[in-house]
């Protein structure tokens, strides 16, 4: 049954409804929706900088803020799981409802799709702010979220359904010249401390200050029709560009827009995807109906790209070469961990570490040089 909502600025309201189940060579969390989702309204803006302005309509009209119109009927049916991509649903289960084969899911059914397009007057760099957001719509507070009276209540324990926000996941794809999308210039997984727990007698506990560790997986399908556990590249967790003082801090740019010399502007476009991933760790049953709103926010930063790569090597359990003007990844790009006097990291055999130079007011983070141990 549809449910008339306020429709909220800047914000979609997803309803999704989740379930657990396994597969044969390990255990993941699915989610199915019995219901139809229903997304009142949604729309992006863009920080006033470098008179950057977007459109949602493929460029009929231009602001700093927009809405994208979304089928009424659209509907979040299926199990996914994705890298950003390509996206996969169980084509067959067990009797018991584990997934042993994928098929494609389907755009704008099984997943969220659709294009923002940046128009600038000078050549710059599109970035997620940290204004961006994904949140229940119960609220975000401890006492908003976690006790025996929260809204839309969970019936196996004390905490929202909407805490299913947890397991949202988007993808920023910048397209080429011919419109094709390529690489995810990002795949974000936002509200990393949302989680939830099963104690030792089957009762499920909920947290939105968690600080354990999730392994940022999908379901890698091949053309042969076998799959496996991957790990989603270009992922992170926290966003932490903003609009205020230009910085990127480290972020990966979504797009980026260069002006041809004589030309007054240029257009870039960005293909954005948005699904609850079934391999997530809090996709599970308690979380059924839950609900959660989106907000996007863009800023337009402009500096020197950094083109040199550190000139670092291995030595024994340390890195050589690593000065203060460097920063490294252990985590494949998840968190980068600057230089410090104080500390000279050291890892364990098998690691792969990521070394580059940290952002400057003048430039951003160059590329990595990846080292083995």
């Amino acid at each position: 049954m549809k449910q008339k909502k306020k429709k909220r600025i800047f914000d979609t309201i997803f309803k999704l409804i989740v379930i657990i189940a396994s597969i044969y060579f390990a255990t993941y969390a699915w989610f199915v929706t019995f219901d139809s989702s229903e997304v009142e309204g949604y729309g992006v803006a863009i920080s006033k900088t470098n008179n950057v302005v977007i459109s949602t309509d493929g460029g009929e009209s231009w602001s700093s803020t927009a809405d994208l119109a979304i089928a009424a009927d659209l509907q979040f049916n299926n199990e996914v799981t994705s890298d950003g991509l390509k996206f996969y649903k169980a084509g067959a289960k067990t009797v018991v409802g584990n997934p042993v084969a994928f098929i494609p899911a389907t755009r704008n059914e099984d997943y969220l799709e659709f294009e923002v397009l940046f128009k600038t007057e000078a050549s710059t760099y599109i970035f997620l702010d940290t204004e961006s957001s994904v949140n229940p719509v119960a609220g975000g507070t401890e006492e908003e979220l976690i006790g025996p009276d929260v809204e839309n209540q969970s019936g196996d324990g004390e905490f929202s359904r909407d805490l299913i926000a947890g397991s949202v996941r988007m993808a920023f794809i910048a397209n080429d010249e011919n419109g094709i999308t390529n690489n995810t210039s990002l795949v974000w997984a936002p509200n990393k401390n949302i989680e939830l727990t099963l104690d030792s007698d089957d009762k499920y506990h909920a947290s939105i200050t968690s600080d354990s560790v999730q392994e940022y997986t999908y379901i890698k399908v091949e053309d042969n029709g076998t799959f496996k556990e991957e790990k989603v590249p270009n992922i992170k967790d926290i966003i932490s560009a903003t609009n205020m003082g230009k910085n990127a801090n480290g972020d990966p740019h979504l797009i980026k827009i260069t002006v041809p010399e004589g030309e007054s502007s240029a257009v870039g476009t960005l293909t954005i995807r948005v699904w609850v991933e079934g391999n997530d760790r809090d996709a599970l049953t308690p979380l059924i109906g839950g609900e959660f709103k989106l907000k996007l926010f863009f800023t337009a930063i402009t500096k020197e790209e950094n083109t040199e790569i550190p000139n670092v090597l291995v030595n024994g359990n340390t890195i050589s070469g690593y000065v203060n003007t460097m920063e490294y990844t252990a985590d494949k790009g998840l968190t980068w961990i600057p230089y410090s006097s104080n500390n000279n990291p050291t890892f364990s055999p098998g690691a792969e570490v990521w070394v580059r130079y940290k952002e400057t007011g003048k430039a951003f983070a160059s590329n990595y040089k990846i080292l083995n141990f």
